[in-house]
């Protein structure tokens, strides 16, 4: 009853302008999806998403602000998740497998929800990142209504599972 509470209350702050949108994850799950993309993820559908096991806070690296044009979003997160990097890879980094970055877009009525996955990260932390962002509809453009991310940790107590803490 508590969840459905929750769930009804992020829908409805869903339908507010994106000056009132609370911090608090908007949930698209209870919504039909018109497409399922394949996913290495597991995620297949929107309601396969557990939004309010992400953090925006984790997030603000991508430099995203609420209420911004898909148009304008799109191309940060393609930049954050994907970056063009002109520096050769270091003799350690061929140790670990090729980083690989999955973009998925799932259409729902009234909106669209962007999932990222980024696993094996050259980074001496962070192994893999997860990224949503969810757009709703404005007129004939999408309005980024809300985001978050979660990671995975090469070192410290928890190396297995998904978390919002950073990384040691």
């Amino acid at each position: 009853m508590k969840r459905f509470a929750l769930i009804t209350a992020l829908v409805l702050s869903a339908c507010t302008e994106p000056s009132e949108i609370a911090d608090a994850p908007m949930p698209l799950d209870t919504l039909e999806t018109s497409a399922v993309p394949d996913s290495a993820t597991g995620i297949m559908r929107i309601a396969d998403i557990d939004f309010a096991s992400y953090s925006r806070s984790l997030a603000s690296s991508v430099r995203l602000e609420i209420g911004e044009p898909m148009s304008s979003v799109t191309p940060k997160i393609e930049t954050y998740f994907s970056p063009q990097s002109t520096s050769p890879e270091r003799s350690s980094d061929t140790l670990r497998e090729k980083t690989e970055t999955e973009f998925s877009t799932f259409g729902a009525q009234g909106g669209k929800v962007t999932l990222v996955e980024r696993v094996n990260i050259k980074d001496d932390s962070v192994k893999a990142e997860q990224f949503y962002a969810i757009f709703k509809a404005k007129g004939e453009d999408f309005i980024l209504a809300d985001y978050g991310m979660k990671i995975k940790c090469y070192r410290g107590e928890n190396t297995t599972h998904w978390q919002t803490d950073l990384c040691p």
